[in-house]
């Protein structure tokens, strides 16, 4: 199913939580929105779920304006604070979510005894939610936002406080999904957890969009290196991205405007000592940072 969001805004008073956000997500795509705490995912998040309304602007499913109904059938969501009953057995607590859905028990059922193993679910679902550690609670909860097999999956901060086999396994999952065709919605502020997972991103800052789109169009196009001195140098404030000094001298991380034999050269010509020199590889989440640094500039 896709996703066409236009023109979104949220205002609380004088406060704006969101300013003018667009975005397309096609069926069976993957997003991930990246920003700090305050950026306005959730509120964005919950704005798509229904659970909130825009101040002004459109969400339309497939061409159809966001409704209650689309909502119920065809969205499931995972907030970040677990949306369980704590004080109730885990198998309950996702066959009284199904009955919301207009899940049967009889089908409910069928289903987690299927994904019992596709999500290594080795614990026992007759004890109360909350018995069971983060890992155990967010299996459930998945289970729970999945169990109508909705064709828009929202994740709200998916991988927060799993540890690392916990998480591949969501990850799994989530690949499935997608694979399957249904289209997914991710929040978080690491984009480390989930950068291979999507196919389009959403870079939030403040409430507004920083970028946009596939990580090839985010991606800075530059010849970024690493390089290692003995002393210091002074590269240039378009060149310099980031400088730290070093047990043996200093590391600085750079966008070369010419060759790597061009930059040995130059340095060599000022009598600097290089310990290394090498390419620097960015990540989506080093982008975003620079990013911000240039946001608060402006």
């Amino acid at each position: 199913m896709n996703i066409s969001v236009s023109g979104l805004n949220k205002k609380y008073k004088d406060f704006t939580a969101l300013q003018d956000i667009s975005f397309d997500v096609s069926s069976g795509d993957v997003l991930g929105i990246l920003g700090a705490n305050g950026a306005g995912k959730t509120t964005l998040l919950r704005i798509i779920t229904g659970i909130i309304n825009p101040s002004s602007g459109n969400i339309t499913l497939d061409g159809t304006r966001l409704s209650n109904e689309l909502v119920l059938n065809n969205i499931g969501y995972l907030p970040e604070e677990r949306g369980l009953y704590k004080k109730m057995a885990a198998i309950d607590c996702v066959l009284f979510l199904a009955s919301l859905k207009n899940i049967s028990k009889k089908d409910a059922t069928a289903f987690v005894n299927q994904k019992i193993v596709d999500l290594e679910i080795d614990f026992d679902l007759s004890k109360p939610v909350g018995s069971f550690s983060k890992g155990m609670q967010q299996k459930v909860q998945l289970l729970a936002a999945t169990v109508h097999h909705p064709k828009i999956l929202i994740l709200d901060e998916p991988f927060s406080g799993l540890d690392p086999m916990n998480s591949q396994v969501i990850k799994k999952e989530i690949v499935s999904l997608s694979e399957n065709g249904t289209t997914i919605l991710m929040s978080t502020h690491r984009m480390d957890t989930f950068e291979d997972l999507c196919k389009s991103f959403l870079f939030l800052r403040k409430g507004q969009i920083l970028a946009k789109g596939p990580k090839k169009s985010i991606m800075h196009d530059t010849n970024v290196l690493k390089i290692q001195l003995t002393t210091e140098f002074e590269f240039s404030e378009t060149e310099l991205l980031a400088k730290k000094q070093i047990v043996n001298g200093y590391e600085y991380v750079i966008n070369s405007t010419g060759t790597v034999n061009q930059i040995v050269q130059r340095l060599l010509g000022n009598s600097k000592e290089i310990i290394a020199i090498n390419p620097h590889i960015e990540t989506l989440e080093d982008v975003f940072i620079q990013m911000n640094r240039n946001f608060n500039d402006e």
